[in-house]
């Protein structure tokens, strides 16, 4: 993110494509952010991950799985469109 921070012409043009993946993609939101919340552990990220955990909850990510995740342990089976 400090990318986008630091260059105003990568962010606007960086946009829609944050936009079309939030909100017009077919991908189930929950499996978008167990996504995110993936990426954000394997990067070592803070960031990502504060600013994708409640997402992740409200989306039916369990406390087991986003625990597991956190801890860098072994996942828990995941259905992406099922509670």
């Amino acid at each position: 993110m400090s990318i986008l921070k630091n260059s105003p012409e990568m962010a606007k043009r960086s946009r829609p494509l944050f936009n079309y993946v939030r909100n017009e993609s077919t991908v189930p939101k929950k499996l978008r952010e167990l996504g995110m919340l993936l990426t954000a552990r394997a990067m070592n990220c803070p960031y990502i991950w504060h600013a994708h955990f409640e997402y992740g909850r409200a989306e039916g990510l369990s406390d087991t799985l986003l625990d597991a995740i956190r801890n860098n342990q072994p996942l828990p089976p995941v259905h992406p469109t099922k509670p």
